[in-house]
């Protein structure tokens, strides 16, 4: 089952988008940034900040700068952006990138959210091809090959990797995006060892898992046994309202019964922030008892998680990357881009021992 719904929220018609003429100035002005800072960002010349570039591009987005409709038949060139949960913070972040990367290059995304939904896969099916959708941007590294091959579109993957699929190669034209998810967990794992720790777990507050965290996992456990430490094993919780809400109940049960730890690595910053929180309800002190490192290092508020140390995800670098490969496989039924993978690094903050 799935839901539809785009992220853009315009408040206009697509024939009085058309209509009005945006341009340049009207974007500085509500931007805020001068005519030449927004002329750069537009135009792709010249260096100024990313907190200028993502607010312009934005700002452009939302006015429908380069319109999405080409022709007098106003008719959109789509491509579809397939999301496993948009309530999670490193999709809601990478959709909404991905987003002004393709609304600047003259593409409108099609949002489909994979979870709680009243519209089925075959009514999605159905939409897209009414749409001419060409090109799905698959970011669900747990959808099944089946449903992949039911859509029959070629499609740009984040985070996922079909290399000993050979079935699923034979049957539709596809390139893989992702982060080094392999290195994030040996780098976790060698931060851990680095500080002090000799137990540890890893947390995730999703019961299904899908390629990227699975890899993760296990080359953080392999690299913490190589290391001489000792790793067990922590179950997810059950379908929680928040992420951050399913980390804290998985750790806390963890601790309920019995187990403890020195080093707890989380799929995300937000299962991070779970975990802190039960550190704090149970007066473990963090990092003297207990450090904690998450992953993604994307998030909508930057100042809050410096205190966190965590896996940095390049996601601005992947998501123009994902767009790009997305709009040549659109444009050229002959082009096959190359599956890249993304450097991972780690950020330091407060919850690991300096």
């Amino acid at each position: 089952m799935m839901k539809i719904f785009s992220l853009t929220r315009m408040n206009k018609g697509w024939n009085e988008i058309v209509k009005e003429k945006v341009g340049i100035k009207e974007i500085a002005k509500i931007s805020g940034y001068s005519i030449s800072t927004v002329s750069r960002v537009l135009n792709g010349t010249g260096k100024c900040s990313r907190e200028a570039a993502d607010v312009i591009k934005g700002v452009a987005a939302e006015c429908g700068y380069k319109e999405m409709m080409q022709g007098n038949g106003l008719e959109m060139k789509c491509i579809a952006l397939l999301l496993p949960d948009i309530s999670i913070d490193f999709y809601a972040l990478f959709a909404k990138q991905i987003q002004s990367e393709l609304l600047l290059q003259g593409y409108y995304p099609i949002l489909i959210d994979l979870s709680h939904s009243r519209v089925s896969l075959e009514e999605s099916i159905r939409m897209l091809r009414a749409l001419n959708v060409k090109v799905a941007i698959n970011i669900c590294n747990h959808m099944a090959d089946e449903d992949i091959v039911k859509i029959g579109l070629p499609m740009v993957f984040v985070n996922r990797n079909f290399k000993s699929n050979s079935g699923l190669l034979s049957k539709q034209r596809f390139v893989s995006i992702c982060s080094d998810n392999e290195e994030s967990g040996v780098i976790a794992a060698e931060e851990f060892y680095r500080s002090g720790c000799r137990k540890v777990t890893y947390l995730s507050a999703l019961p299904m898992e899908g390629w990227a965290v699975s890899v993760r996992r296990d080359a953080f456990f392999r690299r913490a046994q190589e290391l001489g430490m000792s790793c067990i094993p922590c179950e997810p919780y059950l379908n929680p309202l928040t992420e951050a809400q399913g980390a804290f109940r998985a750790i806390r049960s963890f601790w309920d019964k019995g187990n403890s730890v020195d080093g707890i690595f989380c799929a995300t910053d937000w299962a991070a922030v779970g975990a802190l929180l039960h550190m704090r309800e149970a007066a473990i002190r963090v990092p003297e008892e207990v450090q904690v490192i998450g992953a993604g290092a994307v998030s909508d508020y930057p100042n809050f998680f410096q205190i966190l140390t965590t896996i940095k995800v390049p996601v601005y670098e992947m998501a123009k990357e994902v767009s790009n490969a997305a709009i040549s496989m659109t444009n050229d039924d002959t082009y096959v881009p190359k599956d890249i993978c993304f450097p991972v690094s780690l950020q330091k903050g407060n919850t690991t021992i300096r």
